[in-house]
């Protein structure tokens, strides 16, 4: 009698335990899909305002841990003086995108073309530039705030068509974004070239954004307030960033 007992207090202390394990193994899987679940919505959160292709550019290179992404910005408006370069927009977004992302994950280089029109890029090559930094995502300026005035507008775009095939052509796996220089006061016809570029990002099957969305209208008294000059004062660069940032981060 006193063996059965012995025997029944086993099997009930095993018993218990098996409960326990599969109570505490329940509890473990439910918080992995709740921290999965958490995991997923912060990085959709991120991701929400880019384009597919950047998207999935991201995601594939953070599975395939190939880290940083690699992305090159192409700017006109990084022409500063150093004090003033603190407040450019390109630096802007890279120290959002540290803060977001951690300082890791982006690994982001700024080409300043200053006051280089297409016809000096294409003349010099600047092209080879861009292809040597094999990057994964470029913000390339087109700009047409350094032609207008000094070239044709259908020569102009010959340029940067040029510049932008022979990127295409050696970097098949680099997603090219297209953007426009700054807005400016007072010329209908710079606009109107602006406009139309949106039509030959198309053309050349590149993304484009237009960041002229969060400016104010060119012919608003308080586009002045954002500018110095033609180019973008430290107010001015924020508003710039902020279109960016918002693309890169999710936020509005």
């Amino acid at each position: 009698m006193k063996r059965v007992l012995v025997v029944s207090f086993c099997l009930l202390g095993v018993l218990l335990l098996m409960i326990g394990k599969s109570h505490y193994d329940k509890k473990i899987q439910s918080f992995r899909v709740e921290a999965g679940s958490n995991e997923a919505t912060w990085n959709s959160s991120l991701l929400r305002n880019m384009s597919k292709d950047v998207k999935e550019k991201i995601e594939d290179a953070d599975e395939a841990a190939k880290l940083p992404v690699k992305l090159l910005i192409i700017s006109s408006s990084s022409n500063k003086t150093d004090k003033e370069k603190k407040l450019t927009w390109p630096l802007q977004l890279q120290s959002e995108l540290e803060k977001e992302y951690g300082e890791s994950f982006f690994y982001v280089e700024v080409l300043d073309i200053k006051n280089s029109s297409t016809a000096y890029l294409v003349e010099n090559k600047f092209q080879k530039q861009i292809i040597s930094k094999s990057p994964d995502i470029i913000i390339m300026e087109a700009p047409l705030l350094n032609d207008h005035g000094f070239i044709k507008l259908e020569d102009s775009f010959k340029n940067i068509s040029k510049i932008v095939m022979d990127v295409q052509k050696d970097l098949k796996d680099s997603h090219l974004i297209i953007q426009p220089s700054n807005p400016a006061n007072g010329s209908e016809d710079y606009a109107q070239s602006v406009e139309e570029l949106e039509a030959l990002a198309a053309e050349l099957r590149v993304e484009y954004l237009n960041h002229w969305e969060a400016w104010p209208d060119m012919d608003d008294p308080e586009l002045r307030k954002y500018l110095d000059n033609m180019y973008p004062n430290a107010m001015g660069q924020e508003l710039w960033a902020s279109y960016f940032i918002g693309y890169f981060t999710g936020k509005k």
